[in-house]
C-alpha cells in the first residue's frame, strides 16, 4: 500500500475528528452555560451503560471484519444480521430493567431517559457494519462528511432544546439525533447495502477473534467508565457532573482524535502482519508523529486549565478544573497505548490484549475501592486513572518488546523529545497566566504562545516527526 494513501487517510481521519471535536467543543460550551452540573450527572450514568452494551455491536465481529485477511459480501451481511438480532435483544433487556436502575441510583428521571437513549443500540447495529466497511477499505473521507454533518445537526438540536428549557432531555435528543444522522449519511455514501442473509460458517470463522475483542473492549470500556457509575452511586449528581466535565475536554481534544489514528493504523498494520519489520517501522513512526501532535495539546490544556474553565464554561464549573488537570496527566500515555494496542491486535494477539485488559480492569477496581471506601474522595478516584494509566503503559512496553522487538531505548527516542519540548512550551504558557488580565485575553495569549514556541523548537531541533509531517503536507502531487 502506498504511504501517500495511508497518510491522506490518516489526514482525513484526523480532520474528521478534529473538526467534529471543535464542533462538539463549541456545542458543549453552549450547553454547559445553559444546563446544570447535576443534569450532566444524570445523563453520564446512562451513557456509561449504553457504551458498555454498545461494545457487543461495535467491537466484536466488526473488528474481525477489519482484521480478517480476506473478506467478501457474505461476511458483512452475516455480521449485520447478528448485530441487529443482538441489538433488539439488548433493547428489550434495558427496557424491562430501567425502573430498577432508577431505584438503584435514586433518580426518577433515569428510566424514561434510559429507554429513549437505548434506541441508539438498534441504530448502532446498522452503523457499526458501515463503519467497519469504511475502515476496511480506507474510505475515511466519507466518514468525515458523515461525522461533521451529524455533529452540526445534532448540536443545533441540543442547543435549541436546552434553550427552551428541556434540561437533561436536550442532551438525550442531541445524542440520539447524532447517531441516527451519521448512519443515514453513510448509507447514501458507500456502495455496500445490508441484506438479510447470514452464513453460520462466516460467523464461526470470525468468532474466536471477535469474541475475544468483545471481552477486551468490555474490560477496556468498563475500566474507563466505571468511575462515573461509582461516583453517581456514592456521591451526588453535582459531583458526577463536575468530574465528568473535567474528563470531557481531554477526551474531546485528545482521546477521540487518538482513536481516529487507531482506526486507520489497525487495518494498515493488519495487512502487513506477516512482516514484523514493517509493522515495527510503522508503529515507531505512528508513535513519534502522534506524540508530536498530542503531547503539546494535553500539556497545554493542563497549563491553561483554570482560565479554560472560567472563560468558556463560567465560574459554576470551576470545581471541575482539578479533575481536568488530573485527567490531562492520565492522558499522557494515551497515544502510545492506542497505537501499541492496535499493533498487538493487528498481529492477531487478541488473547494477549485481553490479558492486558483484565490486569488493567482489576487494578482499576482495586484503586476505586480504596479511593471510595477508604479515602472517601472523588479526587482519589480521579488519581486512580493516573495509576492505572501507568500500569497500562508498562504492559504495552513489554508486549512491543516481545512481539516486534521494539526496545525501550527506541521508545524513548520516539517519545521523550516531543515530551520535553511540549513541557517547556506549556510551562512558559502556565507562568504567563499570572501576569495577564483579563482571563479571556490571557487564555488566548497562553494558547498561541505555546503553539509558536513549540513549533519553533521542533523546527530548531529538526525533530523527525515535524519534518515528516511537513514533507507530507507540502509534498508535490
Amino acid at each position: 500500500m502506498k504511504q501517500s494513501k495511508i497518510f491522506f487517510n490518516i489526514l482525513w481521519s484526523y480532520a474528521e475528528k478534529f473538526l467534529s471535536k471543535i464542533i462538539s467543543l463549541l456545542v458543549q460550551i453552549v450547553l454547559a452555560r445553559l444546563l446544570l452540573p447535576s443534569e450532566y450527572g444524570s445523563i453520564a450514568i446512562i451513557l456509561v451503560m449504553i457504551s458498555l452494551f454498545d461494545i457487543l455491536l461495535n467491537d466484536g465481529f466488526c473488528n474481525a471484519l477489519v482484521q480478517k485477511e480476506y473478506v467478501d459480501e457474505y461476511d458483512f451481511h452475516s455480521v449485520f444480521v447478528v448485530n441487529m438480532i443482538v441489538s433488539l435483544f439488548l433493547y428489550c433487556i434495558i427496557f424491562f430493567i430501567s425502573d430498577s436502575i432508577g431505584v438503584f441510583f435514586d433518580d426518577d428521571s433515569l428510566p424514561a431517559l434510559l429507554r429513549f437513549l437505548s434506541l441508539v443500540l438498534i441504530i448502532s447495529a446498522f452503523n457499526s457494519v458501515q463503519k467497519a466497511y469504511i475502515q476496511r477499505h480506507l474510505l475515511f473521507k466519507k466518514y468525515f462528511l458523515a461525522t461533521i454533518g451529524s455533529n452540526v445537526f445534532s448540536g443545533i438540536i441540543g442547543i435549541v432544546y436546552a434553550y427552551k428549557g428541556f434540561g437533561v432531555w436536550s442532551l438525550a435528543y442531541q445524542y440520539v439525533t447524532g447517531v441516527a444522522v451519521n448512519a443515514i449519511i453513510i448509507f447514501f455514501q458507500i456502495t455496500w447495502k445490508p441484506k438479510l442473509s447470514m452464513s453460520i460458517t462466516k460467523i464461526k470463522e470470525m468468532f474466536s477473534f471477535g469474541f475475544t475483542m468483545i471481552l477486551s473492549a468490555f474490560s477496556y470500556t468498563f475500566k474507563d467508565n466505571v468511575r462515573q457509575l461509582v461516583i453517581g452511586k456514592c456521591f451526588s449528581s453535582y459531583d458526577l457532573g463536575v468530574y465528568n466535565q473535567g474528563l470531557r475536554f481531554p477526551s474531546l481534544l485528545v482521546g477521540d482524535m487518538i482513536a481516529s489514528l487507531g482506526q486507520v493504523i489497525f487495518p494498515v498494520l493488519s495487512r502487513e502482519q506477516c512482516n514484523k519489520v514493517i509493522v515495527k517501522e510503522m508503529t515507531r513512526k505512528a508513535i513519534a508523529c502522534s506524540s508530536f501532535i498530542f503531547l503539546p495539546i494535553i500539556l497545554g490544556l493542563y497549563a491553561v486549565s483554570d482560565n479554560f474553565i472560567i472563560v468558556l464554561l463560567t465560574d459554576k464549573w470551576l470545581d471541575s478544573a482539578i479533575y481536568l488537570r488530573i485527567m490531562c496527566i492520565a492522558f499522557f500515555n494515551r497515544s502510545f497505548s492506542m497505537i501499541a494496542m492496535k499493533c498487538i491486535l493487528a498481529l492477531g494477539k487478541s488473547k494477549e490484549n485481553f490479558f492486558h485488559d483484565i490486569i488493567v480492569t482489576i487494578s482499576t477496581v482495586l484503586c476505586i475501592f480504596v479511593s471510595v471506601f477508604y479515602f472517601e474522595s472523588i479526587e482519589f478516584v480521579a488519581w486512580s486513572y493516573v495509576m492505572v494509566a501507568f500500569i497500562d503503559t508498562i504492559i504495552f512496553i513489554y508486549y512491543l518488546k516481545k512481539f516486534i522487538n521494539y526496545k525501550i531505548l527506541e521508545m524513548c527516542m520516539d517519545y521523550v523529545p516531543y515530551f520535553m519540548l511540549s513541557l517547556f512550551a506549556s510551562i512558559f504558557a502556565y507562568f504567563i497566566g499570572d501576569y495577564i488580565k483579563p482571563r479571556s485575553i490571557c487564555l488566548l495569549i497562553q494558547v498561541f504562545s505555546e503553539i509558536i514556541i513549540y513549533i519553533l523548537l521542533a523546527k530548531a531541533f529538526r525533530l523527525n516527526a515535524y519534518n515528516e509531517l511537513i514533507s507530507r503536507i507540502f509534498v508535490k502531487r
